[in-house]
């Protein structure tokens, strides 16, 4: 009997041991909430970008739950007759669209009741230009959103260099603001732009946080994500194009990140970020370089729900089906599930109980 209680004290100190080996060092857990899809949407990813999409995570997602997610690698959106067929259209970084293409992606946007996404990037040596696609498709499909055409970085919140920016700071509240960003913590732009506005009258381009511009906070345009107030812009190329907005003037930080438009019956959102490419990307939780919790999957899956609930023209009925993506319990922000030390404890010591009661029922047998 000596023996198996000291056995037992032996595990039940090592149980307390694993608890601390096992803890997070910040001892920081952030809520990981689980995410309702619609079903029924057709759901285009295309490419045309100069780094090959990887967007399995959020088609695993959104097909799980009964939608079409379509990859495609290359398409013809001015000949092909299946453009219309689809609800949403999600462009990670996407150059090289001709005239026709993006009249095209207009005419289907302004049929009604679509969904276009139109993902950005930096400046940063010429690589992406916001002038090739983005701000041209922007301007056809009738929203004042662009591309601002710099680059955001932030010394302060970020994922061990500047231009992982970790955007921390939400928009001003809205529905679709306040509804996306619900327990938000943070969210990786890697190498971004800034999103900004611009005049339809004259075209001059505009800081988007103005409130007084034209439907801007209380009206259709909502800016869901921000940068922190330390961010900075600059105009990495040096190509002093109209575009360059933030990077010559005076306002520093709060860089809108994450902006959407509701243009008649459709939504239009742009982001300073690709939604998802093999390289760095917005779709995933948890930061390239520290793996701490970020929001971005759950950000990206809020923002087309929203379109599904407010603006597809077929009725949507939602099955509580959680995102493979994001994990379906408190993570820490190192990745490990907390370790339960009341369980472990309570575990061994019914185990010792049982064990003693066995061991008495045998003496006295015999």
């Amino acid at each position: 009997m000596k023996r198996l209680f000291k056995l037992t004290a032996i595990s039940l100190v090592a149980v307390f041991l694993l608890a601390g080996a096992h803890a997070p060092a910040s001892g920081v857990t952030y809520p990981v909430p689980s995410i309702t899809y619609p079903t029924g949407l057709k759901i285009m990813v295309y490419d045309g970008n100069n780094f090959e999409t990887n967007s399995s995570g959020f088609a695993g997602n959104w097909t799980n739950a009964g939608n079409t997610v379509d990859y495609v690698l290359s398409y013809d959106f001015a000949s092909n007759a299946t453009l219309s067929s689809y609800d949403a259209i999600l462009l990670p970084r996407t150059m090289g669209l001709n005239e026709a293409n993006i009249t095209a992606i207009s005419t289907w946007f302004h049929s009604g009741h679509k969904f276009l996404w139109v993902g950005a990037d930096s400046d940063y040596s010429g690589l992406w230009l916001a002038s090739d696609t983005a701000n041209p498709l922007l301007t056809k499909v009738n929203t004042n959103l662009r591309v601002d055409a710099g680059s955001i970085e932030d010394p302060q919140s970020n994922d061990q260099a500047a231009y992982r920016v970790v955007a921390n700071e939400t928009g001003v509240s809205s529905p679709i603001t306040d509804y996306v960003t619900k327990d938000f913590v943070q969210e990786i732009f890697h190498g971004p732009a800034a999103v900004t506005y611009q005049d339809g009258a004259n075209g001059d381009y505009m800081d988007l946080r103005n409130a007084t511009l034209a439907n801007v906070g209380t009206g259709n345009i909502s800016i869901i994500v921000n940068a922190s107030a330390a961010a900075v812009a600059s105009d990495s190329d040096l190509s002093l194009t109209g575009a360059d907005f933030y990077g010559y003037s005076s306002v520093s930080g709060n860089y809108p990140m994450l902006a959407s438009d509701v243009v008649g019956n459709s939504m239009v959102v742009v982001s300073g970020e690709s939604i998802f490419t093999d390289y760095k990307y917005m779709y995933g939780n948890a930061l390239e370089n520290s793996q701490a919790w970020h929001n971005g999957s759950i950000v990206v899956d809020r923002v087309v729900n929203w379109y599904a609930d407010h603006y597809y023209q077929a009725p949507v009925t939602t099955t509580p089906t959680t995102s493979t993506t994001p994990a379906t319990s408190p993570t820490s922000s190192t990745g490990t599930t907390p370790f339960s030390v009341p369980s472990a404890f309570f575990g061994l010591t019914a185990i010792f109980v049982t064990t003693v009661y066995i061991r008495r029922r045998e003496k006295n047998k015999y």
